[in-house]
């Protein structure tokens, strides 16, 4: 496998970010996000073992995503851990108590684990028995309820209530022009609160990234894909007019201190790729001029990691936190009050899941169910067309199955009455999907109601 790796591609590359690494050493950095260390698995996974998931975490890395890759990676040291340290094979019983103690408290290492092992078979087939391979097969993820209001899941993903991001903004902005906060920091955050972007879109922004256009500001803010390569979706983003003077001011700055750091002048194609949020931190050390130019300042661009650690440094300075305490803020946080907010003012799921950036509205469920509005309409929907079965239990088999045939019509015109009242598509895809399944169960009932009165 490794030489079949290494002679389809000359140079190993992975895919979403194009960045360059060796099967062969101990450390891949992957991305400006990814970095493998694979010294941690010495002594702990045998080296014949270990050589096989390098080659299969490397064919990942090429054809699907440094994130798939990394989501893998961890997968795997999770097991290690789990068995007291040591791996010399995928054994059935290790793999079994595996799922068993983690398959609900860790799904999502569960999960990788599943795909992992499928594609390590693929790869190394005499490496992994059958057994195994259908047992990870048909594990059953358990995943929680993506509906679940945010307010249900806990402080850490809870939206800021109106009080405490006003208390938030209006702090910010006083240590900002007190000069507690620098310019770089303010941005990252106000940013994040204003686009309900993630560190890793913010992260991604390149001085091009801000301009105008009609009299108004824009951010073309990258958007995040699985195995898509870095900085290849984008959406247009509106700013508001004190916003964009800022960014602007930012924008010059980065310039200034690069050509000043540079001692040169900079072509204005190289000025426009330069981030705009740099990782100032590449120039605390002597770094090789390569590395600056490398793939239009790749490695410039800060790390979703490093606009995390600002956002809590921000959280502190703003709430007069010493350095050892543990603030209460991310950005998850940050997108859920932007999405619930919007959800309060009325705006459809589909408004939300664009908002977020989300491609599936069915994500979003969760930002409605904090409008206490936007769930009563859907709940008081659903009730009124489920209510009539309730006299249903209480009535002859012939007269059960004759309103069980009057209900279905009823539903299928009340439906059409609701989806008629929403004007957005995936409102009425959600309503359509509703009625599809209310269409089933009572055709199930139906059926059982016919053999029923065959019986009798």
């Amino acid at each position: 496998m490794k030489t079949l790796i290494q002679e389809n591609y000359l140079v190993l590359k992975t895919k979403d970010s194009e960045n360059e690494f060796d099967i062969n050493d101990n450390c891949w950095v992957l991305s400006r996000d990814v970095k493998l260390n694979f010294l941690q698995f010495e002594r702990k996974v045998s080296k014949y073992l270990l050589n096989r998931i390098k080659e299969t975490l490397a064919y990942t890395a090429v054809n699907f995503s440094s994130a798939y890759t990394r989501k893998f990676f961890f997968a795997i040291n999770k097991l290690v851990n789990f068995n007291k340290g040591v791996l010399k094979s995928f054994e059935y019983g290790v793999v079994k108590r595996f799922y068993n103690a983690y398959y609900k408290s860790s799904y999502t290492h569960v999960e990788s684990l599943k795909y992992f092992l499928i594609k390590f078979h693929e790869l190394h087939e005499e490496l992994l028995n059958k057994e195994v391979l259908d047992l990870v097969s048909n594990w059953k993820i358990d995943k929680p309820n993506r509906t679940t209001g945010k307010i249900e899941k806990g402080i850490s993903s809870r939206p800021l209530i109106e009080k405490e991001l006003v208390g938030f903004l209006s702090k910010i902005t006083e240590r900002y022009n007190s000069g507690d906060i620098n310019m770089k920091d303010y941005l990252m955050v106000m940013l994040m609160i204003y686009t309900g972007r993630r560190p890793m879109q913010i992260a991604q922004l390149k001085r091009k990234d801000l301009y105008s256009k009609n009299e108004f500001g824009y951010l073309k803010m990258p958007r995040i894909k699985q195995g898509g390569r870095f900085r290849s979706y984008f959406t247009e983003v509106k700013v508001g007019a004190n916003l964009y003077y800022s960014l602007s001011k930012l924008k010059a700055v980065v310039k200034d201190f690069i050509e000043n750091e540079l001692d040169k002048k900079l072509s204005h194609e190289e000025l426009e790729n330069l981030p705009l949020f740099i990782d100032s931190y590449f120039f605390n050390v002597t770094y090789d001029l390569k590395k600056l130019y490398e793939n239009n300042f790749t490695n410039l661009h800060m790390n979703s990691k490093k606009i995390t650690e600002r956002l809590k440094s921000v959280y502190r300075t703003v709430n007069d936190l010493n350095s050892d305490s543990m603030p209460t803020i991310n950005s998850r946080q940050l997108r859920a009050t932007l999405a619930t907010r919007v959800a309060q003012k009325g705006y459809g799921l589909n408004v939300v899941a664009k908002v977020l950036d989300h491609t599936n509205f069915k994500s979003v469920l969760c930002y409605a169910k904090n409008n206490e509005e936007f769930s009563f309409r859907i709940d008081e929907a659903i009730n009124d067309l489920i209510l009539p079965y309730a006299s249903s239990f209480l009535t002859t088999v012939n007269d059960t199955k004759q309103k069980i045939n009057n209900d279905l019509m009823s539903i299928i015109k009340h439906t059409k009455t609701l989806i008629s009242d929403y004007s957005e598509g995936p409102e009425v895809d959600t309503m359509s999907e509703f009625v599809s399944v209310i269409e089933n169960k009572v055709i199930s009932l139906v059926n059982f109601s016919n053999n029923m009165d065959g019986e009798l």
